[in-house]
This record gives C-alpha cells, sequence and structure tokens, in this order.
C-alpha cells in the first residue's frame, strides 16, 4: 500500500507568512506608485499644463494678454494662482486687472456624471481694476461687451462638440479689492478709486443668494456698506445700505447730464436706506442728512441750506405710494413763487401722506419762522407759518 508523504511539521504556516510578505511588498509597491504619479501630477503635470490651459483659453476668450506668475494645484486642496494679469486691449501693456492671488476649490467627481462642476468656495485676494472712460466717450471693457465676429463662430468642417460644463459657485470671497476709476470724457478730468473691498457672497441650497460688501471711496475717505439677499424661486429681494461724507455735487454733475442736474452744491453727510422687494411691491425706509445744499430748479426757484430728513418709510404697490415723512431743515434762502424763506428753521411731520390717480393727500405739521409770503404787490404775509 502506498502511503502519502507527510509534511514536515511547521511547513504550512511558513507557506502562509511568505505569502503574507509579498502582498505587503506588493501593497507598499503600490502605494509608492500612487504616491508617485500624485506627485508627478501635482507638482509637474497639472501646475505646467494647467497654467498653459488657462493662459491659451483665457486669451482667446478675452482677446487680451495674459499671464500667470505660478500655479500651484492639488486634487484634493485645489487650485492656487497667483499674480494673475490682464492687460488692456490692441496690445496696450497698460494693466486692466491684475490678481495678486485666486484660491479656488473645486469637487471633481460629480464632473463625470452630469457635466457639473461644483466649486464650494473661491476666493479673490488684493484684486486690482483699472477703469477708464475715453475721451470717445468708451470704456476700456467695452470690447468685452460686444459679441464676437461671425467669422470666429464659423468651422470649415463639423466638428464633434465636447459636452457642455456648467459651473455652480457657492460661495465667493473677495479680500482687499480696488477699483480705480478715470473719466476723460469730459474736459475735467475725473478720477476716484474703490479702495479696501472686501465682499463675501454666497448661493445656498435653498437657492438664496446673499452677499455683504464694504467699502471706503478713497478721495474723500467714505465708508460704503450694502448687505442683501435674493431669493431665486420667489423673486424677493432685500437691499441695505448705507454711507457716509460724500460730496453729492461734484458725482451729480459728473454723472448726470447739465440739463437735469439741478444740485450745484451738498455733501451727504449720511444716508442709510433699506429696501425690500416682493411680487412688484417695495417697501423702503431710512434717513438722509445733507448739508450746504444749493438746489436750483430755475432762475426763480431755488434752496440753499442744510436738509435732514430724519425718518422716510414708504410703500408702492400697483402705482400707490404711502408713507411717512420727518423733515426739518435749516434754510438761508428759498424762493419757490409766492413763497420765500429766509434764515429760518423749516420742519415737515407728515404722519401720513398717499399719492394715487393724480391724487395726493397728507396729514401732518408744518412750522417755519420768518416766512415772507408775496401773491401779488397788494397781498403780501410776513411772520411765522404752522
Amino acid at each position: 500500500m502506498n502511503k502519502k508523504p507527510i509534511s514536515p511539521i511547521g511547513h504550512e504556516p511558513t507557506q502562509k507568512k511568505s505569502w503574507g510578505k509579498k502582498l505587503l511588498i506588493i501593497f507598499l509597491i503600490f502605494l509608492l506608485l500612487i504616491g508617485g504619479l500624485y506627485a508627478y501630477v501635482t507638482l509637474v503635470f497639472l501646475p505646467k499644463n494647467l497654467k498653459n490651459i488657462i493662459v491659451s483659453k483665457a486669451e482667446e476668450f478675452l482677446h487680451r494678454k495674459v499671464t500667470i506668475g505660478s500655479i500651484d494645484a492639488k486634487i484634493i486642496q485645489g487650485i492656487t494662482i497667483k499674480d494673475l494679469t490682464i492687460l488692456e486691449p490692441d496690445s496696450n501693456p497698460a494693466q486692466f486687472i491684475h490678481i495678486h492671488e485666486v484660491n479656488c476649490q473645486i469637487l471633481l467627481a460629480p464632473i463625470f456624471k452630469s457635466n457639473l462642476v461644483i466649486i464650494p468656495s473661491i476666493k479673490i485676494v488684493q484684486p486690482e481694476i483699472h477703469v477708464t472712460r475715453t475721451t470717445e466717450n468708451t470704456f476700456n471693457f467695452s470690447d468685452l461687451l460686444s459679441p464676437a465676429s461671425p467669422s470666429s463662430s464659423v468651422a470649415s468642417a463639423p466638428v464633434a462638440s465636447s459636452p457642455a460644463y456648467k459651473f455652480a459657485i457657492h460661495q465667493l470671497l473677495i479680500e482687499n479689492g480696488k477699483i480705480h476709476f478715470i473719466d476723460q470724457s469730459k474736459p475735467a478730468i475725473f478720477s476716484e478709486t474703490l479702495d479696501q473691498i472686501n465682499l463675501n457672497a454666497s448661493l445656498s441650497l435653498s437657492q438664496k443668494l446673499q452677499f455683504d460688501l464694504n467699502s471706503t471711496l478713497l478721495s474723500s475717505n467714505s465708508p460704503l456698506q450694502l448687505k442683501g439677499a435674493y431669493e431665486l424661486t420667489s423673486k424677493k429681494a432685500q437691499l441695505d445700505g448705507s454711507i457716509q461724507n460724500i460730496d453729492l455735487a461734484l458725482y451729480a454733475a459728473q454723472f448726470l447730464d447739465a440739463k437735469i442736474n439741478v444740485l450745484r452744491k451738498g455733501t451727504l453727510r449720511e444716508a442709510a436706506f433699506k429696501i425690500n422687494y416682493a411680487e412688484n411691491n417695495i417697501e423702503a425706509s431710512g434717513k438722509i442728512d445733507l448739508a450746504q445744499a444749493d438746489i436750483r430748479l430755475s432762475k426763480t426757484q431755488h434752496f440753499s441750506g442744510d436738509v435732514n430728513l430724519s425718518r422716510f418709510s414708504g410703500t408702492y404697490k400697483n402705482g400707490d405710494i404711502e408713507g411717512t415723512v420727518d423733515l426739518n431743515a435749516e434754510v438761508e434762502a428759498l424762493e419757490f413763487a409766492p413763497l420765500h424763506l429766509a434764515q429760518t428753521n423749516f420742519s415737515v411731520q407728515l404722519s401720513s401722506f398717499s399719492f394715487s390717480k393724480d391724487t395726493l393727500k397728507t396729514a401732518g405739521n408744518i412750522t417755519a419762522d420768518h416766512v415772507h409770503l408775496k401773491v401779488d404787490p397788494s397781498i403780501e404775509y410776513k411772520g411765522i407759518l404752522k
């Protein structure tokens, strides 16, 4: 009878150990390959090729020279672009936009399913934009708003179109931005800088857009604040804002036609407002403090002095307006024939007013000192109005 050979004691455990070592070595080699591939993609392939791709596509789209200092691209952390510069058109070497740094996080997984690129956040650090209105009354970005020429959209042969990608940005952050504005369209060149721009804008899953903007007008060191929200589904909107220390007459002369500009002088010491919009209805409230105003409607109708609209609130609904007003004015001169006021305090407190179907209704108090009312040479009143 043939007997099967008996394995030596301890041979099977030794064989298992050798297989375990082989699997461990294979696993370590696999990790090294993955690590090396990741290092090559993030340190060599992505920075070199991505920079060329972004610059090429940006120049093709903008028709302007675009430069990038460096790109740090990591699959998990996202993309960091430093020293992004867009020049003026027509080979002009001047800068149109310069951004110190852009940080962008991207979720890649959805790309392969629905061609949707989800960007959780974009952070733009120290952007600087130069806006110019030329002597021809055009802007240095007008070429970006014009449609592409027909020749650029005609293909010589049918080309298989690549799938179109959609981008969803959930948060936009801007830190310490600047916008320089120069107006060369009028004989007196006007310039202003919107400085220290900080913006936090976000879009929630409920389709609600919210933003918070803070900035400063550099020439007068005037703080500007805007905060608002907009619901994409219900079309409801809310906007809160405030601004201080603005030479209102300077901006009125620059941006309003001389035929409709009635403000010759005036400083906006403070203005604050709150506006709500829903279903074509508007609610507004706020206050305005205007100093050293000179308002001229015509040669015989003008006002000079300080105006403090300490409170106003109103609603607009179906063409009808109603609200309340508290106004105080230190009048230097008021000519509105047949009414003449000089060196007086003028106060208006309307507990209610309404304007509907060409009819104005008011309720409240109006007081003034040193009133001069002259209807004609034979009818004249001087005194107090209450």
